[in-house]
């Protein structure tokens, strides 16, 4: 059987602040887990981390700097989700 992942990722957040504000239970699920801290440098505006990292794409070789497109002909903003598969 193939090994299923699982992947979390916490935009914004330090694991150091899961001991200092009392949250045991990531605490453990890290401990337990492989972790990885993200630099993705000034990528992380976008909003869209994770989908780059699940893609493999930066803003520009995915197309978009924002899950938020504007359509100029209908004058509506329109959250999309992932473009691009894993």
């Amino acid at each position: 059987m193939t090994p299923r992942v699982l992947g979390i990722w916490l935009d914004g957040f330090e694991m150091k602040l899961a001991d200092e504000w009392g949250l045991p239970h990531l605490a453990a699920l890290a401990g337990r887990s492989a972790v990885a801290t993200l630099d993705n440098g000034t990528a992380y505006l976008t909003g869209l981390t994770g989908e780059h990292l699940s893609t493999g794409l930066d803003p520009d070789a995915a197309g978009r700097a924002s899950a938020v497109r504007f359509d100029v002909a209908s004058y509506q903003c329109v959250q999309e989700g992932a473009l691009h598969a894993p």
